[in-house]
């Protein structure tokens, strides 16, 4: 089972939205069976080439929904969508961006700049080793304070958001790691950081899941 998280800015009529968090809505697209019907022979391709299995059936659904959500987006067709590329608009305006990791798929769809990430939350041991590398100090302290059972989810919406932050803007890697995401706090919540707002939430157990628009 994949866990999928479809998010837009925008009400859809194709969708049912299962929660409102800031400007977003968190909705539920279709059927999972219908996924090689929705890709196109270049993603059907894309996923073939894909050696791990459980890397290819989360490529296959990550493709599968982003059709779906800018289907829906548009109004049109699935076999209509030509997907955009990376950080561009498509042909309806919609911007778009996609992440998968194993078992989770995330794609978000606005009318402007945006980023999205999905991960599982990491255990603990990890959090605070990966933090102390790549991380502001800031956030490395808040995470390497946090007790045993807060610290995987306090570095996991983090890794999230500054994800989602990097993809809405093009900013690098090393900048979008060294930004501090203030304090720890219980999803889902937003936070404006760098002129960006940021949406949290935890879209299953054992995932976490930031959404960013410019």
């Amino acid at each position: 089972m994949i866990v999928r998280v479809a998010v837009s800015d925008r009400d859809l009529e194709q969708a049912g939205t299962v929660a409102h968090i800031g400007p977003w809505r968190v909705t539920t697209l279709g059927d999972a069976a219908a996924d090689d019907a929705d890709l196109s022979p270049e993603e059907a391709r894309r996923v073939q080439a894909t050696q791990a299995p459980h890397a290819a059936e989360s490529r296959r659904a990550a493709y599968a929904l982003r059709r779906r959500l800018l289907a829906a987006w548009a109004g049109a067709d699935c076999a209509a969508i030509v997907a955009p590329a990376f950080r561009a608009p498509d042909g309806h305006g919609a911007h778009v961006s996609l992440s998968h990791t194993q078992g989770g798929v995330a794609v978000a769809c606005a009318a402007g700049p945006v980023g999205v990430d999905i991960e599982r939350i990491v255990p603990h041991p990890t959090a605070v080793r990966v933090a102390r590398r790549v991380f502001a100090g800031e956030d490395h302290v808040a995470i390497a304070d946090a007790a045993p059972d807060e610290a995987a989810w306090a570095f996991t919406w983090r890794w999230c958001a500054k994800e989602a932050l990097l993809k809405a803007t093009g900013l690098s890697f090393t900048a979008a790691m060294a930004t501090a995401m203030g304090p720890h706090a219980d999803a889902p919540f937003v936070r404006g950081v760098r002129g960006v707002s940021i949406a949290v939430f935890r879209p299953a157990p054992g995932f976490a899941c930031a959404v960013a628009r410019a």
